[in-house]
Order: C-alpha cells, then sequence, then structure tokens
C-alpha cells in the first residue's frame, strides 16, 4: 500500500476544505494511506521520507503571488525535488502551477476568463505513450475549475498536453495536471452551481447553464488517477 500526503492548499476555515478531503479519499482510500496536511494556517508539511508521494491540491490563492506561505511552498517543493527525489509528487490545478513555478515556469490569467466544468484535453505525442488508456481518442476529458494557467513552461518538464495542461518532469519524479480528476459527481456540480462567482464571472447565462448541464457527464478522471498510481511505481 502507498503512503501519500495531500498538502491542501485551500484554508480550513473556507467552504469546501472537507469535500476536498472527502474527493481524495473517496478515490485513494482503498489503495493508500492517506495524510492531509494544512500548509496555509498551520503550515504543516509532510516528512518526504515517509512518503511514497505527495500531492498539491488544487486552491483559490493566486500561484504567481508572493505571500509567504506560498513562498514556503515553492521551497517545499524545490527541497524535496533535491533531497528526496524518490518521492514523487503530483500537482493538480494551483498544485500544476506551482510545480511548475517552483523551476522557473511562470502563471498567468486565463486569457478568455475563468475555466469551469468538463473540458477535452488534447494530448502531445509524449502525452498519447504516457496515458494509454487515451491514446487511441488522443485526449481525456477532466472537470477543471481555474483562472489562471501555466504561461510559460520549463525546461525541466515534459508537455504531456497542449496548452500547458499536464507535464511530467524529466526525471520522472514529477506530474501535473492543470485539471481535477478528483472532482466529479456531487462535488462537482456543488463547485459549478456555488454563489461564489469566481469560476462563472463574466459568462452568459446560456455558458453557465451549458457547463451545469453536462458537469456529470462521463470524464475520465478515475483513468487519469489510476495512471498515477501506475507512475508512482515506476522509475
Amino acid at each position: 500500500m502507498l503512503n501519500i500526503a495531500v498538502l491542501v492548499n485551500h484554508p480550513p476555515s473556507a467552504h469546501f476544505w472537507t469535500e476536498i478531503q472527502q474527493a481524495f479519499t473517496d478515490i485513494f482510500s482503498k489503495v493508500t494511506k492517506l495524510d492531509f496536511f494544512d500548509p496555509i494556517e498551520k503550515e504543516e508539511y509532510p516528512d518526504p521520507t515517509e512518503y511514497d508521494l505527495i500531492i498539491l491540491s488544487g486552491g483559490k490563492s493566486d500561484a504567481s503571488a508572493s505571500d509567504p506561505w506560498i513562498l514556503k511552498m515553492l521551497d517545499f517543493v524545490r527541497t524535496t525535488a533535491k533531497e528526496t527525489p524518490k518521492t514523487k509528487m503530483l500537482g493538480i490545478c494551483w498544485g500544476h502551477q506551482i510545480l511548475l513555478r517552483a523551476f522557473g515556469g511562470q502563471v498567468a490569467p486565463v486569457p478568455n476568463g475563468p475555466v469551469a466544468g468538463l473540458v477535452r484535453v488534447r494530448l502531445t505525442e509524449e502525452g498519447k505513450r504516457f496515458f494509454p488508456f487515451a491514446a487511441e481518442k488522443g485526449s481525456y476529458i477532466a472537470t477543471q475549475f481555474h483562472v489562471r494557467e501555466v504561461a510559460k513552461a520549463t525546461d525541466d518538464f515534459v508537455l504531456l498536453a497542449e496548452n500547458n495542461e499536464a507535464f511530467v518532469s524529466k526525471s520522472n519524479t514529477m506530474l501535473s495536471f492543470q485539471a481535477h480528476p478528483e472532482i466529479m459527481g456531487k462535488f462537482a456540480k456543488d463547485l459549478i452551481w456555488d454563489d461564489d462567482i469566481t469560476y462563472t464571472e463574466g459568462k452568459s447565462k446560456e455558458e453557465i447553464g451549458e457547463m451545469r448541464a453536462t458537469i456529470n457527464d462521463p470524464q475520465d478522471g478515475v483513468e487519469l488517477l489510476r495512471r498515477v498510481i501506475e507512475w508512482v511505481d515506476e522509475k
């Protein structure tokens, strides 16, 4: 059984913190041991030597900002990669942006405004090899909720999907998705219907209606996370 640490990059005092924990528990608990850490309010971090995988979750903070806790997160990522390379790291959404920023990438607002709902992500040739389940279609479908994106990548990573949507490090120790493969079902629906307009600002009623109507359509989140489990055991 794998040991996994999840850095929940969302304040415990904020809405949906419990749901974020539950989403990871529902997906991973049968095949892994999970521990959760609060890097924002309690400034908790795992000991990388005790885990097979460290997950950097999503969050609403600006990944390009210089808040003390964000700078500490960047240092943690760089130190873990350097000193504990056997411990792999997975970045999801905000975590995806932080992983790339830690090694010289740039994060910027999405030019066309917030992204919310199910998105088809098109793979590069390297991505088709990395995600065999999606190779024939050349794409996967996953939930996305974000207002910023990786605007510029770094040579330390291999591009797995177009528009900087997914990367794996050349060392094969870090993997990242802009998507949220862990968010589906009721949690996805609650997010899309939430009164917070972070992810719907600037959208027309028709666009919001379409996002809400399709949020629980078939997606590939489970397959993506199954591939993550396989990847953790790879050299």
